[in-house]
């Protein structure tokens, strides 16, 4: 979602972005809120960045206390903080993926995550890692893509009270075996993009997965992993899990979600959840987000996303 003249309508000085990007100069972003944010060319990515955060409905601030709705942004420390506390580089801030996270809040999944283990394929730059273990979950995270992996350990080292309960690995996950992971794209990067630079990669099961965090079932499988959805429900393993929170990509690999939802009632589960996570300009045929719960799961246990 790139900055465009509605987004800037969150300003007061809406016209300030267009003189920055295209004659330059030392400017002052001003926004509805009263935040100043400081621009020029060295910083206006971060600066758009901003704006287009404050489009999706983040408030910020420069200081003074927490109020539990405003963003910190921290420009000496390269940071900003959302209203939870949880810290990340500004460098890493991905506007929509942040407002789905902290915003929408597209992955809850209960109240009572306290010592569970949340298995979390596609970590990302490590807000979805945060997101659960700041509820109390226990976290094995994969991210494949090397710049984001980079920044997901960064952020983990600024919220040291919580790194603890979160493991990562840089790893592709579907089957067990070799790929070609293509990086370089952000949250797009994957296996079936077929964009960026394709490298030879180990990529996983969930077989693999569950050996290795010592368990024979998880509480919550949240995957976002581009097109190998379809690999990780076939697998007899994903009946290991309580809840699934399963983002799909159909339209990569030429498949329907329908079929996601065909494979999971072989694996008992039955009550479904299909919805389409943001605004972007899709159909929900080819992309969106399943939740699933299985059919041996205490209705009284159930989360309300």
């Amino acid at each position: 979602m790139g900055l465009d003249v509605v987004r800037c309508e969150v300003l007061r000085n809406p016209a300030t972005p267009w003189v920055l990007r295209f004659l330059g100069g030392r400017h002052t972003l001003k926004f509805q809120n009263g935040f100043e944010f400081p621009v020029d060319p060295s910083t206006r990515i971060v600066g758009e960045k901003l704006i287009s955060l404050a489009y999706e409905g983040a408030s910020f601030r420069s200081s003074g206390p927490d109020d539990g709705f405003t963003w910190l942004v921290d420009r000496q420390a390269g940071e900003i903080v959302t209203p939870s506390g949880l810290k990340f580089s500004l460098e890493s801030l991905h506007p929509l993926i942040f407002a789905e996270t902290f915003i929408y809040d597209i992955h809850f999944c209960g109240f009572h995550l306290n010592g569970q283990l949340v298995v979390d394929v596609g970590s990302n730059v490590g807000d979805t890692p945060l997101y659960f273990a700041r509820q109390g979950a226990r976290v094995v995270g994969y991210e494949p893509d090397s710049d984001n992996y980079r920044m997901l350990s960064d952020n983990l080292r600024r919220n040291p009270e919580l790194a603890g309960r979160i493991q990562t690995y840089p790893e592709p996950v579907g089957e067990d075996g070799e790929v070609t992971f293509f990086s370089g794209q952000g949250g797009s990067s994957g296996v079936y993009s077929g964009r960026g630079v394709g490298k030879k990669v180990h990529s996983v099961g969930l077989k693999t997965i569950l050996d290795r965090a010592g368990v024979k079932d998880a509480y919550l499988l949240k995957a976002d992993c581009k097109g190998a959805e379809f690999q990780l429900v076939r697998q007899p393993e994903i009946a290991a899990f309580r809840y699934l929170q399963v983002e799909y990509t159909a339209d990569l690999v030429d498949q329907h979600p329908s079929v996601l939802l065909e494979e999971l009632r072989k694996r008992g589960f039955s009550r479904f959840r299909l919805y389409k996570h943001n605004y972007g300009a899709y159909p929900i045929t080819q992309h969106g987000t399943v939740f699933a719960l299985r059919d041996d799961v205490e209705s009284r246990a159930e989360p309300r996303p």
